[in-house]
Protein backbone atom coordinates (compact mmCIF):
# COMPACT_ATOMS: atom_id res chain seq x y z
CA UNK A 1 0.00 0.00 0.00
CA UNK A 2 2.91 2.34 0.75
CA UNK A 3 4.28 1.79 -2.77
CA UNK A 4 0.91 2.72 -4.21
CA UNK A 5 0.74 6.09 -2.44
CA UNK A 6 4.35 6.90 -3.30
CA UNK A 7 3.76 6.10 -6.94
CA UNK A 8 0.47 8.07 -6.91
CA UNK A 9 2.24 11.15 -5.53
CA UNK A 10 4.95 10.86 -8.18
CA UNK A 11 2.29 10.57 -10.92
CA UNK A 12 0.42 13.63 -9.67
CA UNK A 13 3.61 15.69 -9.38
CA UNK A 14 4.69 14.67 -12.88
CA UNK A 15 1.28 15.55 -14.32
CA UNK A 16 1.39 18.97 -12.64
CA UNK A 17 4.61 19.71 -14.51
CA UNK A 18 2.59 19.77 -17.74
CA UNK A 19 0.26 22.56 -16.62
CA UNK A 20 2.89 25.12 -15.61
CA UNK A 21 3.46 27.20 -18.76
CA UNK A 22 6.82 28.86 -19.16
CA UNK A 23 7.44 31.72 -21.53
CA UNK A 24 10.16 34.23 -22.20
CA UNK A 25 10.48 37.16 -24.53
CA UNK A 26 13.85 37.75 -26.10
CA UNK A 27 14.06 41.36 -27.17
CA UNK A 28 17.08 42.36 -29.21
CA UNK A 29 17.98 45.94 -28.39
CA UNK A 30 19.90 46.50 -31.64
CA UNK A 31 22.59 48.53 -29.87
CA UNK A 32 20.27 51.40 -28.90
CA UNK A 33 21.85 52.75 -25.72
CA UNK A 34 18.84 54.95 -24.86
CA UNK A 35 16.71 51.85 -24.37
CA UNK A 36 19.29 50.37 -21.99
CA UNK A 37 19.52 53.58 -19.99
CA UNK A 38 15.73 54.08 -19.68
CA UNK A 39 14.50 50.49 -19.76
CA UNK A 40 12.78 50.86 -16.36
CA UNK A 41 10.73 53.79 -17.74
CA UNK A 42 9.73 51.96 -20.93
CA UNK A 43 6.40 50.15 -21.21
CA UNK A 44 6.37 46.93 -23.31
CA UNK A 45 3.46 46.88 -25.80
CA UNK A 46 4.56 44.53 -28.61
CA UNK A 47 2.06 45.73 -31.26
CA UNK A 48 1.99 46.76 -34.91
CA UNK A 49 1.22 50.27 -36.16
CA UNK A 50 1.15 51.93 -39.57
CA UNK A 51 3.43 54.85 -40.36
CA UNK A 52 1.21 57.93 -40.79
CA UNK A 53 3.42 61.03 -40.68
CA UNK A 54 2.32 64.53 -41.70
CA UNK A 55 5.14 64.84 -44.27
CA UNK A 56 4.45 61.42 -45.86
CA UNK A 57 6.93 59.58 -43.69
CA UNK A 58 7.89 59.03 -40.04
CA UNK A 59 11.36 59.61 -38.71
CA UNK A 60 13.16 56.98 -36.66
CA UNK A 61 15.81 58.27 -34.27
CA UNK A 62 18.51 56.63 -32.19
CA UNK A 63 16.93 58.25 -29.10
CA UNK A 64 13.96 60.54 -28.46
CA UNK A 65 16.34 63.40 -27.63
CA UNK A 66 18.51 62.72 -30.72
CA UNK A 67 18.77 65.63 -33.17
CA UNK A 68 18.39 64.42 -36.75
CA UNK A 69 16.95 61.24 -38.20
CA UNK A 70 18.55 57.82 -38.26
CA UNK A 71 15.98 56.45 -40.75
CA UNK A 72 12.74 57.44 -42.43
CA UNK A 73 9.81 55.14 -43.15
CA UNK A 74 7.15 55.95 -45.75
CA UNK A 75 3.51 56.20 -44.70
CA UNK A 76 1.53 52.98 -44.86
CA UNK A 77 4.37 50.70 -43.85
CA UNK A 78 3.78 48.42 -40.88
CA UNK A 79 6.03 49.05 -37.88
CA UNK A 80 6.53 46.73 -34.92
CA UNK A 81 6.45 48.84 -31.73
CA UNK A 82 8.08 46.96 -28.87
CA UNK A 83 8.21 49.65 -26.15
CA UNK A 84 6.78 53.09 -25.49
CA UNK A 85 8.50 55.86 -23.54
CA UNK A 86 6.85 58.98 -22.11
CA UNK A 87 9.08 62.05 -22.41
CA UNK A 88 7.27 64.87 -20.54
CA UNK A 89 3.88 64.05 -22.06
CA UNK A 90 5.23 63.11 -25.51
CA UNK A 91 5.00 59.37 -26.20
CA UNK A 92 7.71 57.70 -28.24
CA UNK A 93 7.63 54.16 -29.62
CA UNK A 94 10.60 51.87 -30.12
CA UNK A 95 10.45 50.27 -33.56
CA UNK A 96 12.18 46.92 -33.98
CA UNK A 97 11.52 45.14 -37.25
CA UNK A 98 14.23 42.55 -36.63
CA UNK A 99 12.12 40.60 -34.10
CA UNK A 100 9.68 39.29 -36.69
CA UNK A 101 12.44 38.16 -39.04
CA UNK A 102 12.37 41.39 -41.01
CA UNK A 103 15.32 43.50 -41.97
CA UNK A 104 13.63 46.87 -41.53
CA UNK A 105 14.75 49.83 -39.49
CA UNK A 106 15.12 50.13 -35.73
CA UNK A 107 14.73 53.29 -33.69
CA UNK A 108 12.40 55.67 -31.82
CA UNK A 109 9.44 57.48 -33.39
CA UNK A 110 6.59 59.68 -32.17
CA UNK A 111 3.49 57.59 -31.42
CA UNK A 112 1.17 60.38 -32.62
CA UNK A 113 2.57 59.82 -36.13
CA UNK A 114 1.37 56.22 -36.15
CA UNK A 115 -2.06 54.66 -36.61
CA UNK A 116 -3.00 51.41 -34.94
CA UNK A 117 -2.99 48.29 -37.10
CA UNK A 118 -5.75 45.70 -36.82
CA UNK A 119 -4.52 43.37 -34.06
CA UNK A 120 -6.32 40.44 -35.70
CA UNK A 121 -4.38 40.80 -38.94
CA UNK A 122 -0.99 41.85 -37.59
CA UNK A 123 -0.41 40.01 -34.37
CA UNK A 124 3.11 40.48 -33.07
CA UNK A 125 3.06 37.42 -30.86
CA UNK A 126 3.00 33.91 -32.16
CA UNK A 127 0.53 31.82 -30.18
CA UNK A 128 2.15 29.65 -27.54
CA UNK A 129 1.29 26.02 -26.91
CA UNK A 130 -1.21 26.82 -24.16
CA UNK A 131 -2.76 29.67 -26.17
CA UNK A 132 -3.85 27.19 -28.84
CA UNK A 133 -5.41 24.79 -26.34
CA UNK A 134 -8.73 25.40 -24.68
CA UNK A 135 -9.27 24.75 -20.99
CA UNK A 136 -11.19 21.59 -21.85
CA UNK A 137 -8.25 20.29 -23.93
CA UNK A 138 -5.89 20.76 -20.99
CA UNK A 139 -8.30 19.04 -18.59
CA UNK A 140 -8.66 16.08 -20.97
CA UNK A 141 -4.88 15.73 -21.28
CA UNK A 142 -4.48 15.81 -17.49
CA UNK A 143 -7.23 13.21 -17.00
CA UNK A 144 -5.58 10.91 -19.54
CA UNK A 145 -2.22 11.31 -17.78
CA UNK A 146 -3.69 10.57 -14.34
CA UNK A 147 -5.70 7.57 -15.61
CA UNK A 148 -2.68 6.14 -17.43
CA UNK A 149 -0.51 6.69 -14.38
CA UNK A 150 -3.07 5.04 -12.13
CA UNK A 151 -3.30 2.02 -14.45
CA UNK A 152 0.47 1.67 -14.32
CA UNK A 153 0.41 1.98 -10.54
CA UNK A 154 -2.22 -0.71 -10.21
CA UNK A 155 -0.21 -3.04 -12.41
CA UNK A 156 3.03 -2.31 -10.53
CA UNK A 157 1.60 -2.58 -7.04
CA UNK A 158 -0.62 -5.60 -7.66
CA UNK A 159 0.63 -8.61 -5.82
CA UNK A 160 1.38 -11.54 -8.03
CA UNK A 161 -1.21 -14.27 -7.82
CA UNK A 162 -0.04 -17.58 -6.48
CA UNK A 163 -0.65 -20.28 -8.96
CA UNK A 164 -1.15 -23.70 -7.76
CA UNK A 165 0.18 -26.32 -9.99
CA UNK A 166 -1.61 -29.61 -10.20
Amino acid sequence: MNKFFTALVITVVCSLCFIAPVSADILPYAGISFLHQHEADCVPIDEFYYANGVKGFVALKDAPDFIGNAHTVENGQSLHIVFTYDDNGVTWGFVNMHMMGGNGPTGWTLMDQLSAADAGLYSAKAPGFFDRLSFLDIVIVLVVIVVAGTMVLIRVTRKPSKRTER
